[in-house]
């Protein structure tokens, strides 16, 4: 006799729901928390810029690579009356978005970490959503257990927790392709209003949140076409029962394709309403501001659109046309041209055309190894159904297809977003495959059958299965806390754990400038920022935050960005000759992907180079403390070849000095993203003056090229 009263029924559910809430609560403190003493990372203040500057002025020229994300992330600046930056000033008039999020953040007079935490918080609320949808569709799948499996993995893994409490479109990104995927798979099981409106509205919504969502065109495309293919009949109940509406069931399937062409305009059309309801139903990218120049600093969407291969001539009449707003078809143009190739680091290889590895490898080394543990339970407990089915009676083929058909959504996502993923140049972070995740956790939720379907059995290999499963649960989750707060910077220990991760991933895999407040915490315990003796303190990072918001003032070598636009205030005379001290040293700096001309492994070429700019260094302090001297120096040929001299230069000590560092030991490693070297004058003459080993020339431009 069931015991599944209505009684029994509700408080199960009450039990699930509670359970599931306290799983949702924790992921998005321990999100939150660990991001708490991180500063505004790489992309953050760009994004945070992007949607501010949309909602305050009604202007969408600060690149809104991400509206709807940008504009929902940014909704808590309205009640705290954050400030704005000025619109009569030349970084608004020239939609430098980098510079305007700088202002944003750190010179308009408003608390930059505030700021930053108020925007993740509401990040992580969209993590929180996705995290529901996987429990729901797991739930779906393989019961109430595989829904909890589901769920802890994308709860507690490390990379997700990472870019949840992030001010960037990623986790948006991955909620956008689980969300679409699974409303328009509730579509073509059953049709109705309110089915249909709201898939309409969740496509529109994910179309907007970041650009890699336009793969979501060819997997509903497969999903249609699987569906018209299924034998399974159609329900179809347009008028709602309380209008008198009835539903029907259409089976045959010329019958269907109506319906299903149907579904497919009113996707279409709704998304289209909802991307130029984003963007105020206006074409214009500008509004009208005094002494506006109307021209983003990047170039003029024809200069972006004519980089963008064989998108031209789709965007160019997409634009003549107005078919979609000026701005959005601007970022989707500045989205395909800046992918298109990029510098890449995985394991001792410098490459500018991605590596095929370069994501398994990600994912292999930033996990935590209980995970693939998992992963076997659940493989082997979808065997042993199947096993006992086919016991049964029931045919393998048919298996087969029942198995793909439930889930062919989750594999269509893994199966388009992986391959253009594995197969693309854009390898600078794990995070590009975020959405990859949802997907793949829900499919192991499959190890949930150990605890519904198969519990039936009484066998000592079953409860083996079932002790096996929590204890790999509980052991993925005791990864992650041990972890904390370092997320971003996560490798497991296999791959040689946190200290050893910059030799396998830099970028945002691990190092995306988030760690300065606890470099200032170290150096204070070192008393290196205090004291009479203290030594010179030298910094180069990968990241957007200026030093002296953070409390401590370096010599700032080359960054990514350029000394002004990362503390236009700083006025930091040239050195030719670098002085021993503490020598402060990004992970991504260190592996120099970003130090044009001289990027990647140090190469015979780069050597040559500098020794070409060595006795102009030399003349330079030579002439230090000799004014006439040194202006009549500076006048050969001209003070402007001083100026590009300068950049040269300061560029190919920093790649050299690298080239060194790589082969040192660091005094201490700061989160596994800064590493910090204490350096002799003798040490700084043989990384700068002696000779050191190089790398072979490049054979090519996209040939990769092992380090030293």
């Amino acid at each position: 006799m069931s015991d599944d009263t209505p009684s029994t029924v509700y408080w199960r559910e009450i039990r699930i729901a509670g359970v599931v809430g306290a799983l949702l609560v924790a992921h998005f403190a321990l999100a939150n928390a660990a991001a708490w003493n991180k500063c505004a990372m790489f992309d953050e203040g760009t994004h945070i810029a992007s949607g501010f500057a949309a909602r305050r002025t009604g202007d969408f020229r600060i690149l809104p690579l991400a509206i709807s994300q940008q504009l929902w992330m940014t909704w808590p600046l309205e009640w705290m009356r954050a400030r704005a930056p000025s619109t009569d000033q030349p970084l608004w008039r020239q939609a430098d978005n980098w510079g305007y999020g700088r202002q944003l953040l750190f010179e308009v007079g408003n608390d930059p970490m505030q700021v930053v935490h108020r925007c993740r918080m509401m990040n992580s609320l969209g993590s929180v959503v996705l995290g529901l949808l996987v429990f729901l569709w797991s739930r779906k799948l393989f019961g109430a257990a595989g829904g909890f499996v589901a769920l802890v993995l994308y709860a507690f893994n490390p990379t997700v927790l990472a870019h949840a409490a992030a001010a960037t479109p990623d986790t948006f990104g991955a909620l956008a392709f689980t969300a679409a995927a699974y409303s328009l798979q509730l579509v073509l099981e059953r049709v109705t209003l309110v089915r249909l409106l709201c898939s309409s509205l969740v496509w529109g919504l994910a179309l907007t949140a970041k650009f890699s969502t336009v793969l979501l065109l060819p997997i509903a495309a497969l999903m249609l076409l699987i569906r018209i293919a299924a034998p399974a009949s159609l329900r179809v109940q347009l008028i709602p029962t309380w209008f008198g509406g009835k539903e029907s069931i259409v089976t045959p399937r010329l019958r269907r394709l109506p319906h299903f062409l149907m579904i497919a305009v009113v996707h279409a059309v709704g998304a289209w309403a909802v991307i130029w309801a984003m963007f105020d139903f206006t074409f214009d990218t500008f509004r009208e501001f005094p002494n506006d120049e109307r021209r983003i600093y990047l170039g003029r969407f024809t200069e972006i659109a004519a980089q963008t291969g064989r998108f031209e001539p789709v965007l160019r009449r997409a634009h003549a046309m107005r078919m979609l707003p000026e701005a959005y078809l601007y970022c989707f143009a500045e989205t395909v041209r800046t992918t298109g190739g990029r510098v890449a680091f995985l394991d001792g290889w410098f490459g500018t055309r991605g590596f095929p590895s370069f994501f398994p490898l990600s994912f292999l080394y930033k996990t935590p190894p209980a995970f693939f543990f998992v992963l076997a339970l659940g493989l082997a407990a979808h065997v042993s159904l199947r096993r006992s089915q086919m016991q049964s009676g029931s045919r393998p083929r048919q298996l087969l297809w029942v198995g793909f058909y439930a889930t062919y959504p989750l594999w269509y996502i893994l199966v388009v977003y992986g391959y253009t993923s594995i197969t693309g140049p854009l390898n600078i972070g794990i995070r590009h495959i975020l959405p990859m995740f949802a997907p793949l956790f829900i499919i192991c939720g499959v190890a949930g059958n150990w605890f519904n379907v198969l519990a039936t059995r009484a066998s000592q290999l079953l409860r083996a299965a079932q002790v096996g499963t929590v204890v790999c649960l509980t052991l993925y989750i005791g990864d992650t806390a041990a972890a904390f707060p370092n997320y971003l910077a996560y490798f497991n220990l296999p791959s040689g754990g946190l200290d050893e991760g910059h030799q396998h991933l830099v970028d945002s895999s691990l190092d995306w400038g988030q760690e300065l407040p606890a470099l200032k915490d170290w150096l204070d315990e070192q008393g290196i920022l205090s004291g009479p003796t203290r030594p010179r303190l030298y910094l180069s990072y990968f990241g957007t935050t200026p030093p002296r918001s953070v409390g401590f003032d370096p010599t700032l070598l080359p960054c990514y960005f350029r000394r002004e636009m990362l503390d236009p205030t700083l006025r930091q005379p040239f050195e030719p000759r670098l002085a021993p001290g503490v020598y402060c040293i990004s992970a991504t700096m260190l592996q120099t992907l970003y130090v044009s001309p001289f990027e990647g492994p140090w190469q015979r070429s780069y050597e040559e180079r500098y020794r070409e700019l060595l006795p102009h260094a030399a003349d330079l302090e030579r002439t230090a403390y000799d004014q006439k001297a040194r202006a009549e120096l500076l006048n050969k040929p001209n003070p402007q070849w001083w100026v590009r001299f300068t950049d040269d230069f300061e560029q190919a000590r920093l790649a050299r000095l690298c080239a060194y560092l790589r082969h040192r030991r660091p005094l201490h490693i700061v989160n596994g993203a800064l590493l910090v070297y204490r350096l002799s004058a003798a040490e700084l003459d043989e990384a700068l003056r002696f000779e050191v080993s190089t790398a072979p020339n490049r054979a090519g431009p996209d040939a990769p090229l092992a380090y030293d």
